[in-house]
């Protein structure tokens, strides 16, 4: 899975928001159109499951989150009160 985040100087916001309403205007939105990319990606995820390590990647990727979650609450709890 691949994230991107983008930042954007508030100077720009007003072009970067024409540019995202420019492209959204193609957006799927009927249903028949929804339900044939949702086939599409039903496969892409089926495939990557069945690919050999698919397993590791997604335990591993449950591990890690579940080791931050609970190593945040942890650090949490020992920060010292800036009071």
């Amino acid at each position: 899975m691949t994230t991107q985040y983008q930042f954007t100087s508030l100077s720009r916001l007003d072009a970067v928001l024409r540019i995202e309403s420019d492209r959204m205007r193609g957006v799927l939105d009927l249903q028949s159109q929804w339900q044939n990319e949702r086939g599409a990606i039903e496969q892409e995820v089926a495939r990557d499951e069945a690919a050999p390590g698919g397993d590791f990647f997604t335990d591993a990727t449950a591990i890690a989150y579940k080791a931050r979650s609970t190593n945040t609450r942890a650090s949490a709890r020992r920060r010292p009160s800036t009071r």
